[in-house]
C-alpha cells in the first residue's frame, strides 16, 4: 500500500469468513499537521495533528502570530494526534517537535523517562524563549497517544493547564526510528515516558473535564472567552 503513487494493487479482504477482492490505486495524501485561528478577540486555537519537523515550523509561526492577541489564553488541540517517533532525521523527529512546542509554550519543563525498568532519568526541556505568559487548555480524546499524551501531561503538571475531552489512548512507549543503508527502517522501543509528576499513563490520561462534541466550547469557557 505504501509502494508509491499510481500503482494498482489487487487485495483480498476477509469478511465474515469470505474473501472479498478489492482493487486500490496508491496515492500520496498530504495532511497539514497544524491548524490555527482566533476563536475570539482574545482566545487563540492551535491544533497539532502530528509531531514532525513540518509541524514545528508551522506551530512556531502560529504562536508568533497569536502573541499579543490571545491574551485570555490558547486552546491546544491534541485530539486524534498519534504522537511521533525519535529519529536522526529532523523532518520526522516527532519527539524533538513535541519538546519544541513545550519550550515555546512554557519555557522550561522538567519531566522523567525510563530507559531501564524502574530506573528513572530526569528529562529537562528548555528553549531560548521563556514561553508565552498566557493560560492554556488542552483538548484530548481516545486518539491522543504517545508523545501527544506527553505534551498534554507536561502542560497539565507544569503549567496547571486544564485537560478537556476524553481519556487518552495510553501509549507511553518512546520509539526510535532507525534507517538502514538500503533505505528501509525499523522502530525500536527506546524508553518509557512519564508525566512530570512521575506517574505512568499506560491506561491513558483522564481529563479534568469530561466532554464530547462540546469539548471546544468547554475549553473556551474555562479560559473565560
Amino acid at each position: 500500500i505504501t509502494s508509491g503513487t499510481g500503482a494498482t494493487l489487487n487485495l483480498k479482504v476477509e469478511r465474515g469468513g469470505k474473501e472479498v477482492p478489492v482493487t486500490i490505486t496508491t496515492a500520496t495524501t498530504l495532511v497539514e499537521p497544524v491548524q490555527q485561528k482566533m476563536l475570539s478577540a482574545k482566545v487563540g486555537y492551535l491544533r497539532v495533528l502530528q509531531f514532525n519537523g513540518k509541524a514545528t515550523t508551522a506551530f512556531e509561526q502560529a504562536l508568533k502570530g497569536m502573541q499579543g492577541q490571545a491574551t485570555k489564553g490558547i486552546v491546544i488541540d491534541l485530539r486524534q494526534n498519534p504522537g511521533g517517533v525519535i529519529s536522526d532525521n529532523i523532518d520526522v523527529n516527532g519527539f524533538q517537535s513535541a519538546k519544541t512546542l513545550l519550550a515555546n509554550l512554557v519555557g522550561t519543563v522538567n519531566t522523567q523517562l525510563e530507559r531501564k525498568p524502574n530506573v528513572r532519568e530526569p528529562l529537562s526541556i528548555g528553549g531560548n524563549v521563556p514561553g508565552l505568559k498566557v493560560p492554556y487548555v488542552v483538548l484530548v480524546d481516545r486518539g491522543t497517544s504517545n508523545i501527544a499524551e506527553f505534551v498534554a501531561s507536561a502542560l497539565h503538571d507544569t503549567h496547571k493547564s486544564k485537560i478537556v475531552g476524553g481519556r487518552t489512548f495510553g501509549d507511553p512507549v518512546l520509539q526510535l526510528l532507525t534507517f538502514f543503508k538500503n533505505g528501509t527502517g525499523a522502530e525500536l522501543t527506546n524508553a518509557h515516558l512519564l508525566t512530570s509528576a512521575g506517574t505512568q499513563w499506560t491506561n491513558g490520561i483522564q481529563p479534568d473535564i469530561n466532554a464530547g462534541d462540546n469539548a471546544l466550547e468547554q475549553a473556551v469557557s474555562v479560559l473565560g472567552g
